[in-house]
């Protein structure tokens, strides 16, 4: 199935359709008579009005994808790590509110902290290495 891309006012002619009816099934009726071409779906429909109603727009709002990390989160870790060096990471992730894995990058990456869990290994003797 082929994906359908509308025009900006086809997308507004829906949503004004859909705030007089209150209706998608008017909606996709009428866009179907006047424009000889398959109506969007309900979900397209909402998302558009949803747009509209929150922006005052039918297009979808670009995303800048990761927001960056902020300065501020980046003190709040290293002072924190300041005053508790002892502590487990997710004992200090949960007390800041930071999710793990912006936690592991800003420790790693930008202050160049290095987590690691303590291992017991088993002592070396002169009979354990290899000949």
């Amino acid at each position: 199935m082929d994906f359908l891309v509308y025009t900006a006012q086809q997308k507004a002619k829906c949503v004004i359709w859909y705030i007089q009816t209150q209706s998608i099934t008017r909606v996709q009726r009428k866009f179907q008579t006047k424009s000889q071409t398959i109506p969007p779906v309900w979900n397209s429909t909402l998302s558009w009005v949803d747009n509209f109603n929150s922006d005052g727009k039918v297009q979808n709002t670009t995303r800048r994808g990761r927001s960056p990390v902020t300065e501020q989160t980046i003190n709040r870790v290293s002072n924190y790590f300041r005053r508790h060096p002892r502590r487990f990471l997710r004992r200090a992730e949960s007390d800041l509110s930071i999710p793990y894995s912006t936690f592991h990058k800003i420790l790693e990456r930008l202050i160049r902290m290095f987590p690691y869990k303590i291992a017991k290994v088993q002592h070396l003797t002169e009979d354990n290495k290899i000949k």
